[in-house]
């Protein structure tokens, strides 16, 4: 009878137990997860912010890329130049 009663505070000591600490446990790896994507997400992002770095510098430096950008853009041309576009396109001019 005694043995049955140490067994039964057992069982529920360790209910008791799985209870107070599963959740936060569940919330640690969820968390854990959360965290190992955002990490990836930051090391994407790196990546993407030195491309675009990469790509300023080159727009910043190289005459004939402010140029190409300038005529694709903003339909810009050189004086005396002659732009042809076809119909039905405004090539970003309104």
């Amino acid at each position: 009878m005694i043995m049955r009663k140490f067994v039964l505070w057992g069982i529920g000591i360790v209910v008791l137990l799985m209870w107070i600490f599963i959740p936060p446990y569940a919330e640690y790896v969820q968390k854990k997860q959360e965290y190992a994507k955002l990490k990836k997400e930051v090391g994407e992002l790196k990546v993407k912010k030195k491309e675009l770095e990469d790509q300023l510098m080159r727009i910043e430096n190289d005459p004939i890329m402010v140029e190409e950008i300038a005529r694709k853009k903003l339909g810009m041309s050189k004086p005396g130049e002659v732009v042809y576009v076809p119909a039905g396109q405004n090539n970003g001019r309104h």
